[in-house]
């Protein structure tokens, strides 16, 4: 393969929050709906209910609080040396591998697996999320759209790209992106947001990224209105995923979703 071509939207930075959207894009729905389901269990299905994702999962505790927690999605920043969250393939399998058991065991809903990977070689990525029981494919480097046409020949998973917003020329790039779903986040992974205002009127469902924590992500929902929401650093603690900040940004969604369902306010 090819290198991947540069384009003015990407950046080789470290991958931070991501949320996805809905109707035009329903095999990322799809996705993690079909996780949700497995149990049984569809309280978290709602149409009008915004998805979470929490990325830069790396340890067995960690996958514990996300499923203790609800998330809808969690993330794996898979070889990005640049990033202190990245971990190899090989432990990305044993981490879902865990995940999904003990979803089984305690009943809860599995969350759909998204494995991260910036300028990797579409094969490579392609093994892996095989290999790694991936149920998302998300990309965060300078891939273009003969990359994402040439990993379509390799998966069938849905593929969520992300764009780094830092104006308006960079959203309408995202909106002409292939991909099933796009993620539209600050870009830098330190924890900082992006102009709100950039995305309040994209026509196109969009997961939400960048700066976001417990504190503020229902005010960038009712900003934006996503199809979700990502969150990475917001919900750390020293480097570490922190159980307590996770639980509070997934019940802060949560919160979200049902008053809008309550007030019929949900634009999505």
């Amino acid at each position: 393969m090819n290198n991947p071509t540069a384009s003015a939207r990407a950046t080789s930075e470290e991958p931070s929050d991501i949320h996805v959207p809905f109707e035009d894009n329903a095999s990322i729905c799809n996705a993690i709906e079909e996780c949700e389901s497995l149990n049984g269990d569809t309280s978290a299905q709602s149409s009008n209910a915004y998805k979470v994702k929490l990325c830069g999962l790396k340890r067995e505790q960690d996958m514990d609080a996300a499923l203790a927690a609800g998330s809808d999605a969690v993330g794996f920043i898979i070889d990005f040396p640049k990033s202190h969250r990245s971990i190899s393939p090989e432990r990305v399998a044993e981490l879902v591998k865990y995940m999904k058991a003990q979803a089984r065991e305690t009943g809860a809903n599995p969350p759909a697996a998204v494995g991260v990977f910036v300028d990797q070689p579409a094969q490579r990525v392609a093994v892996i999320a095989r290999d790694a029981d991936l149920d998302v494919i998300q990309l965060h480097g300078h891939e273009n759209e003969d990359y994402l046409s040439e990993l379509r020949e390799q998966v069938t998973l849905p593929i969520m790209q992300a764009f780094k917003v830092r104006e308006a020329l960079d959203v309408a790039e995202a909106l002409e992106s292939s991909a099933d779903m796009v993620l539209l986040d600050a870009g830098a992974g330190d924890g900082k947001t992006f102009d709100w205002s950039l995305v309040r009127d994209v026509n196109r469902p969009f997961m939400l990224a960048g700066g976001l924590n417990p504190g503020n992500v229902a005010e960038a929902i009712r900003a934006t209105h996503p199809f979700g929401v990502d969150m990475s650093s917001g919900v750390e603690t020293d480097h570490l995923k922190d159980p307590g900040k996770m639980f509070a940004a997934v019940k802060a969604v949560r919160d979200v979703s049902n008053n809008a369902e309550a007030g019929g306010t949900n634009d999505m």
